[in-house]
């Protein structure tokens, strides 16, 4: 295999992937005999192109609307990919020609269309026939700089692309912009869009849909299980509605969906409640419950932290949470149902007095060290490599345990009982979506001793203050 992933070791790729790359074409590939005409390009230039095509097509119908309502700040990292007319190729003829006469590997054709991806969910793009080819040309070119050993310098690429040089030195620039200069793509993220390519060609095209709106997320549907998701059409529209999240400055739930939405670069509308005095929208949006947090997506409410970020994942698959592999998965949703089992441990913990306190804190230890051994072993996080859904899961450890310890007068996650799982309460804290969205520690421990006292005495606060 070439160029798939750095740093990607074969004993990481399971042999589902190892067919899927097979079917892409992404083995040691003779370019050159491509080139003349010898051999036909790999899958995935095709693979590419059709499901291309079919989300411009969907768009062109409606982009005229959208460009019209869009005034948002993106706007100029948006038009500088818009041509006046749309090229003579078809996307089909575009990728091939990219393919037979740029020399990069197979594998940057998934990385281009991870990148293009990354584009429409970063600045609400619809792609169409007038800016596909240039998006197409720069992302290629992207991909190629970052994965293979040997690339061209923008001027050959520009004369691939029919474009000048010039123009292209500023659609690269823009792209970067837009990315965030956030080229780095995981071994699963990679994974996940492999799959979904050759699954996507596969499906129907001539199913029953209602009209929908422009495609924003024109082309990548999440794979949960490896079961396939409606429509590209339907995931493009839902990616496109407004997003608010209902949560409160202290309940760390309500924090698991915001550090989720800010790991995958969704723009969301944060709205503070005061749990002694719930909100109508709060007890509407979840009439069962009654407490945050609450995500609302268009005109759908989701309840229930672990559901919420599962949902996240499915609608918006960037940056991935959830692993693809279905063991993998299954293991994941194992250590979320193992969070919420062990509830009553915390409780214990956090009501103890003196003679109740070592006992509870010899609890804790031992469900926290059956934590460390048995997920997180030796492993930078949870995740991986990367922080995972299960990360996010056990993020109440660093700083709301901290304040719990503080609280109590008792520590528990130290380097001598617990020490890689107190290594990984240091690195999840220096991550800085999750840095940038933590509550004050001062104001949290304030809170904390509230609440703690409130849960001795039994008060009706505690039950106000349910999270």
């Amino acid at each position: 295999m070439v160029g798939i992933a750095k740093g990607g070791s074969p004993h990481q790729v399971s042999a589902d992937y190892i067919t899927a790359y097979e079917s892409l074409g992404l083995e040691e590939y003779d370019s050159a005999a491509a080139a003349a005409g010898q051999r036909p390009p790999p899958k995935v230039v095709s693979f590419l192109g059709s499901v291309l095509e079919k989300a411009i097509m969907m768009n062109n119908k409606a982009a005229w609307k959208k460009n019209k309502d869009n005034n948002n700040n993106n706007n100029l990292l948006v038009a500088v990919f818009h041509g006046s007319r749309a090229p003579s190729l078809t996307v089909h003829q575009y990728v091939d020609r990219i393919f037979r006469y740029s020399d990069c590997s197979p594998a940057c054709f998934v990385v281009a269309y991870i990148y293009l991806d990354r584009f429409v969910a970063r600045t609400g793009a619809v792609l169409t026939s007038l800016n596909v080819h240039r998006l197409l040309i720069t992302s290629v070119m992207l991909a190629a700089k970052f994965l293979d050993d040997r690339c061209y310098n923008n001027g050959y690429y520009a004369k691939v692309g029919g474009i000048s040089n010039s123009e292209l030195n500023k659609l690269e620039l823009k792209l970067l912009t837009a990315l965030h200069f956030q080229l780095h793509v995981t071994l699963p993220t990679f994974n996940a869009y492999c799959l979904h390519l050759i699954r996507e060609t596969q499906s129907p095209v001539n199913h029953p849909r209602r009209r929908r709106p422009p495609v924003t997320l024109f082309g990548f549907t999440k794979y949960i299980g490896f079961m396939l998701l409606p429509s590209i059409l339907v995931l493009g529209y839902e990616a496109m509605d407004e997003v608010k999240l209902l949560g409160c400055w202290v309940s760390p739930f309500a924090h698991r969906v915001k550090w989720t939405l800010e790991l995958k670069g969704v723009k969301y509308e944060y709205t503070e409640e005061d749990l002694s005095n719930k909100s109508q929208l709060l007890l509407e949006s979840n009439p069962v419950h009654k407490k945050v947090p609450v995500l609302l997506h268009g005109d759908k409410a989701i309840s229930e932290s672990a559901v919420i970020l599962e949902y996240i994942d499915e609608v918006w698959p960037q940056n991935p949470l959830f692993p693809v592999d279905p063991y993998e998965r299954a293991l994941a949703r194992f250590w979320i149902s193992f969070a919420a089992d062990k509830g009553s441990v915390y409780h214990s913990f956090i009501v103890s007095n003196e003679e109740s306190r070592e006992k509870s804190k010899e609890e804790l230890i031992q469900v926290l060290k059956v934590l460390e051994d048995e997920a997180l072993k030796d492993k930078k996080f949870f995740g991986g490599d990367e922080i995972g859904v299960v990360d996010i899961i056990f993020g109440n450890i660093p700083h709301w345990f901290e304040a719990m310890e503080e609280a109590v007068g008792v520590k528990v996650v130290e380097p001598n009982t617990l020490p890689r799982l107190h290594a990984w309460a240091q690195r999840f804290k220096q991550v800085p979506e999750i840095s940038h969205n933590l509550p004050l520690y001062h104001d949290l421990l304030l809170f904390v001793k509230g609440f703690r006292q409130s849960l001795i005495s039994n008060t009706p606060k505690a039950a106000a203050q349910s999270l």
